[in-house]
């Protein structure tokens, strides 16, 4: 039987540790928070922020749930340009 990640020494990152995170990796963990209720740090990381994988211009967020299998999240690091809307003179 599986233990719950408060009994290998994981918890989810407060504010005070996200505070070295970047954005993106914070928003990674919420996402998968919602999407799994309870989610875990991969294969044998202590802690979510060593389950990170940074590759050209993606992010990797490795986690496991509760029934034991192993999930990704990815996002793009690129940054989002915005379309330049034409202004009409009238």
């Amino acid at each position: 039987m599986r233990r719950s990640y408060r009994a290998y020494g994981c918890r989810t990152p407060s504010r005070k540790s996200r505070r070295g995170m970047n954005t993106i990796e914070t928003r990674m963990i919420k996402k998968a928070e919602k999407l799994h209720k309870k989610i875990y740090p991969c294969a044998k990381k202590n802690n979510f922020e060593e389950c990170f994988t940074k590759n050209n211009d993606f992010v990797f967020f490795w986690y496991n749930t509760e029934d034991h299998s192993t999930h990704v999240i990815t996002e793009s690091i690129r940054k989002k340009t915005r379309k330049k809307v034409p202004v009409l003179n009238g």
